[in-house]
């Protein structure tokens, strides 16, 4: 059986809650057939009170003795192994240990559907570690600001008002913000009518858009990312370094974006960056660019 937490599910332990901390206890007592497969729609720390041999599992990972304190990172399926005695733990969420203007999309697919673009490791780790990592020092540096806003658009348009790390921060959650949701899926999807027009009208053909973009994306230095844009009425590609957003510098309205950080690739490609660049074109959220585009023209 597989959870997704959130709904309306009974949960195998007992459970008391303290400013925000969860003090949990599962019994020996549970059945086994209790401890889902589930995930969580909050990052968590989980630390364990005392010794046992209770284990705990992450999805495609080995299980491992709980003991001391780890993390569930969000949207990741794990369980717990039942071992002798009962299993005492505090857990807490996260989110709640800190001021938190901005959390990560909910990947609306699984890591393993990804598997023509990247493997399982890939999208774990970019999501869970590089993504959250922005996500965390985003929400860092706008606790030390007034009144900050909780839009994240008006801040990567007025990111002139902002110190380097919250520009470095802001658009690494930004651009994997768009990323993960908008611009990949697993799914089959199609060009509308009115984007496949525009994209001959100005690149001469859907083949000549892709070769150009390939092109711009192949020569970025370093890390960055590869954009179609959209501005005065016309698409264009152009490329941003480091975490920059095209919005950062007026270069107009993105709608499509390619991640070409070795992060998003290595683990799969190793430094072929170019073959990551022709996968890419299978996994296009094309429903999504072709919505993006129609809302602007």
């Amino acid at each position: 059986m597989v959870v997704d937490n959130g709904g309306n599910m009974e949960f195998p332990f007992k459970e008391n809650i303290k400013q925000g901390i969860f003090e949990r206890t599962f019994s020996q007592d549970v059945d086994n057939n209790e401890l889902v497969w589930h995930r969580d729609r909050e990052d968590r720390e989980v630390e364990v009170l005392g010794k046992t041999n209770w284990m705990f599992q992450f999805e495609d990972k080995l299980p491992f003795i709980m003991e001391g304190k780890f993390s569930i990172p969000m949207g990741v399926y794990h369980r717990v192994i039942k071992g002798d005695g009962d299993l005492k733990l505090r857990d807490s969420l996260l989110t709640e240990a800190k001021k938190t203007f901005f959390r990560r999309v909910t990947l609306p697919y699984d890591y393993k559907s990804m598997k023509d673009f990247v493997g399982y490791e890939t999208m774990w780790e970019h999501y869970n570690k590089h993504y959250k990592g922005y996500t965390t020092k985003l929400n860092e540096a706008l606790s030390k600001r007034k009144n900050p806003t909780k839009d994240i658009e008006k801040i990567i348009r007025g990111i002139k008002n902002y110190d380097t790390f919250t520009r470095n921060n802001a658009g690494g959650y930004y651009n994997h913000s768009l990323f993960f949701r908008d611009y990949i899926t697993p799914d089959k999807t199609k060009l509308s009518d009115d984007l496949k027009k525009k994209i001959n009208k100005d690149f001469g053909s859907l083949d000549n858009f892709k070769r150009q973009f390939d092109e711009e994306a192949a020569k970025v230095f370093g890390s960055g990312w590869c954009w179609l844009v959209f501005k005065n009425g016309r698409l264009k590609i152009v490329s941003t370094p480091n975490q920059d957003n095209p919005l950062m510098d007026n270069l107009g309205e993105p709608l499509l974006g390619l991640d070409v950080w070795e992060h998003a690739y290595y683990l799969n490609y190793m430094a072929d960056r170019k073959k990551y660049i022709n996968n890419f074109w299978k996994v296009v959220n094309w429903d999504k660019v072709s919505k993006k585009y129609e809302g602007l023209i």
